[in-house]
């Protein structure tokens, strides 16, 4: 079974205290991943026989990548070696043309800037710490520079639960008129309990995905069992410890025989909407 995607915290720091983000600021600690780590990462994923040159390396989980001094360092190293299908996943607030330049030179394939609202009163509602006017200045100049590049720039606007798609799709495509690529989507529950969004496995009886599809990393080595796990509420491993590879094939393993069963089900995965019971 191959990893689809790693996601790889560059930090675990946040500008921002948005409505919707279950990150508890408290209940981690506060730090940079080095980039002697990074470069283990990355010597362990391209020995893997489970990862391949499509595997997706995903720059985010629970901080804000661009408070990383070295993101596109960070990039351009993957890049080099052979991971091509590269993903930051940023607010936006702390965007500027050098750092989106740095970016694209890095040869970073995909930006994904969230943007959560159509107006300033939905934006600053969810984005708390965050200034509508700036960060649509920003993510314009995204789009800007990667025009004419290899670097895609989706805008994400996530819509809260009994609102409807469509209509944020016409405000946001009204906000970013040049953007190739919109991604609208109701909130999922983030392993929070009663606050289950609209596209939720229990309504398809289908199993979690992502215990079969996806390795997250924290920015000190850490293994949690799910990206969506944003607290360390489950750390299995740490990859200075083991290789992704022995994680990946058993105590991953145990993870998918058990959402697969329903035996032994993790605490975390029992609050999550993804998880059928």
């Amino acid at each position: 079974m191959k990893i689809q995607a790693v996601n790889i915290e560059p930090t675990s720091a946040c500008n921002l205290r948005c409505l919707i983000c279950s990150r508890i600021p408290d209940k981690r600690f506060t730090k940079r991943m080095s980039m002697e780590l990074y470069r283990l990462i990355l010597k362990q994923l391209s020995a893997s026989k489970y990862c391949v040159a499509s595997t997706v390396l995903r720059f985010f989980l629970s901080g804000e990548p661009t408070l990383h001094p070295k993101l596109a360092t960070m990039v351009s190293l993957a890049s080099a070696s052979g991971f091509w299908k590269t993903l930051i996943h940023t607010n936006g607030t702390l965007l500027t043309g050098e750092l989106m330049e740095e970016l694209i030179a890095a040869r970073l394939l995909n930006l994904s800037i969230s943007f959560d609202g159509a107006t300033k009163e939905q934006y600053e509602l969810v984005r708390c710490g965050a200034c509508f006017e700036e960060t649509l200045i920003n993510a314009r100049m995204a789009i800007s520079h990667a025009q004419g590049t290899n670097t895609k720039v989706t805008i994400q606007s996530i819509v809260p639960n009994g609102e409807s798609i469509e209509e944020r799709r016409a405000g946001i495509k009204k906000l970013f008129p040049k953007a190739k690529s919109l991604y609208i989507r109701h909130p999922h529950n983030w392993n929070v309990k009663d606050s289950v969004g609209a596209a939720s496995n229990k309504a398809y009886g289908a199993v979690c995905m992502f215990p079969s599809w996806f390795f997250p990393i924290y920015c000190n080595g850490d293994v949690p069992i799910c990206c969506a796990d944003l607290n360390g509420d489950q750390v299995i491993a740490n990859i200075q410890d083991e290789t992704i590879d022995t994680i990946w094939a058993t105590k991953f393993a145990v993870i998918r025989d058990a959402l697969a069963t329903k035996t032994h089900v993790p605490a975390v995965c029992k609050k999550c909407e993804r998880y059928v019971a």
